[in-house]
């Protein structure tokens, strides 16, 4: 049996300046390791590539990973832009990008006509109650037609009535994409 543990605002926060305090950390002793071993290592301004700095130093390409970044014109790579940010800064910027870059290419199919019409008719065929947990839809608890087989893996099957089922909005975001699992009752099957 699963425990769910619900962290307060305060306990997220004190749970996150310890992780970031605990990177800085092991990054310093890390650091120092390889200062004290001669194999320190930087992040290029160009293009992002790791390489080591005693290299770079020994073949007239200090600051860069070859000789052809060194020469190489343009601004440095978003990702050498958060050279000095820490990690934790960086996984949000990660979430913020690939949420507008989801946001970007879902909004267009979930607006379409089609996906509506279809939508509806799912609805119509199964009822408004989630096929996990059995709940009734409400304004407090909406339902999703949700994705079997997922849309990003499986693009062809993003209209194919056999690959949809009702859920709740917290059975389908539990869910995510990385189950393929068919939650449907044997009684809605049998439905059609």
């Amino acid at each position: 049996m699963r425990r769910i543990v619900v962290l307060t605002e305060e306990q997220k926060k004190a749970y996150a300046a310890k992780a970031e305090e605990f990177q800085k950390i092991s990054l310093w002793r890390k650091s120092k390791k390889k200062r004290d071993a001669g194999l320190g290592h930087a992040r290029c301004p160009k293009c992002s590539k790791r390489y080591g700095i005693l290299n770079a130093r020994g073949n007239g390409h200090d600051g860069f990973c070859s000789k052809r970044c060194l020469r190489r014109p343009g601004k440095p790579t978003i990702r050498a832009q958060e050279v000095g940010l820490s990690t934790i800064e960086k996984r949000q910027r990660r979430q913020i990008r690939r949420q507008e870059r989801l946001k970007n290419q879902v909004v267009g199919f979930y607006e379409s006509r089609e996906w509506r019409e279809l939508r509806f008719k799912v609805l119509r065929k199964y009822g408004p109650t989630c096929m996990a947990c059995f709940k009734p839809g409400s304004p407090g608890n909406p339902m999703h037609v949700d994705h079997i087989k997922p849309r990003s893996k499986y693009p062809e099957l993003e209209l194919d009535i056999d690959n949809l089922q009702i859920l709740c909005e917290d059975c389908n975001l539990g869910k995510c994409n990385y189950t393929e699992e068919d939650l449907r009752p044997k009684s809605a099957l049998d439905f059609k």
